[in-house]
């Protein structure tokens, strides 16, 4: 008895860049091959009823098996701990795609090249789209991270590269620049008012 564990990465693909999908197919390697993972096969549907999504098949190749677990590993410690070990390095990565969708952050990694239960080769994109809304929320849920990492150029007297962020500190939403931050930080938190 074995279990096959595969990449589910490719799929931000279509969360990503093919948002209006309606048809979506994946498939996992049964046959194992070194061709790489690349960005999903787009089929026009023939006949496809106006008005009903957009009329596309999306094929997702998830690839090979990121590791196979079978009954025999789980007496040998030292396969174990090397399967666990690639499992969990993959699981980060995908958390992290997760967390960046959730940020409208448009950047992921996935899985192109799998070696089973050896290794992962792996290939990243950034994506962007002309929406004010985007770009907003992006000020927004970055907003945090940039006021911080100001204050820690600030208190590690690296003042000069602070002050370059300032036209994009300039842009984090107004209740984010709460007035004992601004107060104590005059130098690059400035009220949008100020601008």
């Amino acid at each position: 008895m074995s279990i096959d564990f595969y990449n589910t990465s490719p799929l931000h693909f279509i969360f990503f860049k093919y948002k209006t999908r309606q048809y979506l197919n994946s498939f996992l390697r049964i046959n194992q091959s070194d061709a790489v993972v690349d960005e999903p096969t787009i089929n026009i549907i023939p006949n496809w009823p106006q008005g009903k999504g957009d009329g596309v098949k999306y094929i997702v190749d998830l690839g090979n098996p990121i590791l196979t677990l079978n009954n025999e590993d789980l007496y040998n410690e030292e396969v174990l701990i090397k399967k666990k070990k690639l499992l969990r390095e993959f699981l980060v990565v995908e958390q992290q795609n997760l967390t960046n969708r959730k940020l409208n952050i448009y950047h992921f990694q996935w899985a192109r090249q799998t070696q089973p239960n050896e290794h992962i080769l792996y290939a990243w994109i950034f994506l962007a789209a002309k929406h004010q809304q985007i770009l907003d929320n992006l000020f927004f849920n970055l907003g945090p991270s940039l006021i911080s990492l100001a204050i820690h150029l600030k208190e590690n007297d690296r003042l000069s590269e602070a002050l370059l962020l300032k036209p994009f500190l300039a842009q984090i939403p107004e209740h984010q620049r709460h007035p004992a931050l601004v107060q104590a930080n005059p130098e690059f938190l400035i009220n949008r008012a100020d601008t």
